[in-house]
């Protein structure tokens, strides 16, 4: 179907654009659910529960979600947000730093008491983390 392309002022391009992201962001992820690429992670397992016909069936309709988000994307003159590999790997190493950081026992006693023996003993697991997060950090400054 062609349609003659809809202006629109950079406000609501911006606000459609970040929509048309999220949808595919979401699409892209119930994908590699149905496909079973994310049934595997250790700290979190999808049980797959759909018959092999279900699974298809909702393949399917993902797909034509993906092709009307895809048309509105290009109909409305949308554009994609562009982002340095090295900016990405870097703000989600600085929010894993947060993660981690937050997730020491001297910050983890805001939720109750903890054991001195836990609280170094989580402290460990987290500077080891933090340790191999550094080493990516300075890796990917280099």
């Amino acid at each position: 179907m062609n349609r003659d392309k809809i202006e629109l002022s950079s406000n609501h391009k911006r606000i459609l654009s970040v929509t048309a992201r999220k949808v595919e962001t979401t699409l892209n992820e119930m994908e590699e659910i149905l496909k079973g690429k994310l049934t595997q992670n250790k700290t979190a397992q999808i049980i797959p529960v759909y018959s092999e016909e279900k699974r298809n069936e909702l393949l399917k309709i993902i797909e034509r979600i993906r092709t009307e988000n895809e048309r509105m994307f290009d109909e409305l003159s949308l554009k994609p947000l562009e982002l340095a590999e090295e900016r990405v790997i870097k703000a989600k190493s600085a929010n894993l730093w947060t993660i981690l950081i937050d997730s020491s026992s001297v910050n983890l006693k805001n939720y109750g008491a903890l054991p001195e023996e836990k609280a170094a003993e989580i402290d460990s697991y987290i500077q080891n983390l933090l340790a191999s997060l550094e080493v990516l950090m300075r890796s990917e400054n280099a």
